[in-house]
């Protein structure tokens, strides 16, 4: 029976189990091949396979490669599945301002409109945020997002309330033509088919390096993608380096800490992935045995690594590897709590908590968030070279505090 942070982890069925001698031949030894592999894998998950939203046919072989390439090096590899309400967008949303269409996209998770759409006068509500109501009865009938980045992206409104009023997203330069609408009164329509049902299957990703004690570094990186984007930045380049740190931390043998790494499925989707191994861990009572929650999410966006965490003895252990590996960049440290997003369930452990993001190249990454063209292509490589060089360092030195 596998060992999960020191007690038996039932619950999870399918593991394959290799012994403790892992094998990691074949595997990235210096930052020329790891360059290397990034690409093969980025082709692999963002080109050759593309989006991957949650309980999608794409989802599943991408879980499944990740699957593959943990189990080169770590001696146990699972499959955490679970059932969730499943969203579906079943034709291409529209909005028209008169008769000018705009590029717009439905926010996951969102009530659709019927199918001849609905037609309504805007009201600006803020400055990233329009609603569409009733022009008679003055009954909000949409509203619309406005993306600070760039062109139109999807939202999660997964968490919203499923019956209310339907929200699509557009560009901020497309903002103008929603202010002349409301100036002049002229009609906006807006149209999504969607579909709700029960079959929605999650799966996690969950491998495991055992060490001499119970204690656990946990590592998670979110493998969903939404529905309109290869998702390379966000995030497949930081799950990446998430396996790579595996392979690394294989290659090193013995090690105190028991280390585990999870590609969390549904991050896009109201985080329901990593809900659900935090209550699988709860139910194992194994979250007493994890130190410290680490969660990579979008690692490329620059060279400068986005730290947030409350701890003091991490941030200095970070800003001291900076200095020591002479890597040419520099940290941002927000005095925010760690356990956010895909590490929120894990407040729970008392481990330390740390929500790794990143800047930098913001003119050239951040309009691609959530749009098509976060590519394979477009991901800057000298980032994933950095999260994996300062991270493969810490985990070394937290091994040994």
């Amino acid at each position: 029976m596998s060992i999960i942070g020191g007690a038996a982890f039932a619950t999870l069925a399918g593991w394959s189990c290799r012994g403790n001698n892992a094998k990691v031949l074949g595997l990235p030894v210096d930052a020329t091949q790891r360059k290397h592999y990034t690409e093969q894998l980025l082709n692999q998950l963002c080109t050759q396979i593309g989006p991957r939203p949650t309980g999608s046919p794409a989802y599943k072989l991408g879980a499944q490669r990740i699957f593959e390439e943990l189990e080169k090096s770590l001696p146990e590899v699972a499959y955490d599945s679970y059932r969730f309400n499943k969203w579906e967008l079943e034709d291409a949303p529209e909005l028209f301002v008169g008769d000018k269409q705009l590029e717009t996209y439905l926010a996951v998770g969102s009530k659709g409109t019927p199918s001849g759409g609905l037609v309504g006068v805007v009201e600006r509500m803020g400055d990233l945020y329009f609603l569409i109501a009733n022009d008679s009865s003055k009954r909000v009938i949409a509203h619309i997002a406005i993306n600070k980045y760039g062109k139109a992206i999807p939202l999660d409104h997964s968490l919203a309330d499923r019956f209310a009023p339907p929200a699509f997203c557009i560009g901020k330069q497309d903002a103008a033509y929603l202010e002349e609408a409301e100036q002049t009164k002229t009609p906006v329509r807006v149209s999504a088919t969607v579909q709700f049902s029960e079959n929605g299957e999650g799966i996690n990703v969950v491998g495991q390096l055992p060490g001499q004690s119970s204690d656990e570094v946990l590592i998670l990186a979110h493998a969903d993608t939404m529905y309109n984007t290869p998702g390379a930045i966000d995030n497949t380049a930081s799950l990446i380096v998430m396996v790579m740190l595996a392979h690394e931390a294989a290659k090193r043998g013995s090690h105190h800490h028991t280390m585990t790494f999870v590609a969390t499925d549904g991050e896009e989707f109201g985080y329901l992935g990593a809900k659900h191994y935090a209550e699988v861990r709860s139910r194992a009572d194994t979250m007493k045995h994890i130190r410290y929650v680490i969660n990579f999410d979008s690692l490329t966006w620059g060279p400068n690594l986005w730290v947030n965490s409350l701890n003091d003895e991490v941030k200095d252990l970070i800003k001291s590897i900076h200095g020591d590996l002479g890597i040419d960049a520099y940290p941002r440290f927000e005095s925010r709590d760690g356990f956010f997003m895909d590490s929120e369930p894990f407040r729970v452990s008392e481990g330390r908590g740390l929500h790794i993001n990143s800047r930098g190249y913001d003119a050239h990454t951040l309009p691609r968030y959530h749009r098509p063209d976060d590519d394979a292509a477009n991901v800057p490589m000298d980032c994933v070279e950095i999260g994996f060089q300062v991270f493969n360092e810490f985990l070394k030195r937290i091994d040994r505090l």
